[in-house]
């Protein structure tokens, strides 16, 4: 399953400290960002997975996991150096399916 998320990343990665921005490429996202969640059954829960961060949480149901996710991807870009994030963040990656002759 794939489920679009948006969240308010909270990092401040340069100019002023009132103000939030994440510069990727030539974009400046401030505000609230869209990522993709890919998330899974494991054993006794959920498996989530920001696909283009590669930060993965877990939790009890598929809410669980997704509330998980949002809260350790917020953490990850409070923390993270500026080009950790954009190496990680690959700008226009798109979620796609496809068939394979088996």
């Amino acid at each position: 399953m794939i489920l679009t998320f948006g969240f308010l990343h909270g990092v401040e990665f340069g100019g002023s400290a009132a103000g939030r921005e994440l510069i990727l490429d030539d974009r400046v996202h401030d505000g609230d960002m869209q990522l993709t969640a890919r998330i899974w059954p494991e054993d006794d829960g959920f498996v989530a997975e920001c696909v283009e961060l590669k930060v993965v949480s877990e939790g009890d149901s598929e809410e669980a996991a997704l509330s998980n996710l949002r809260e350790a991807v917020e953490g990850f870009l409070e923390c993270a150096d500026p080009s950790e994030v954009r190496e990680r963040m690959h700008a226009g990656t798109r979620v796609r399916t496809f068939d394979v002759a088996v």
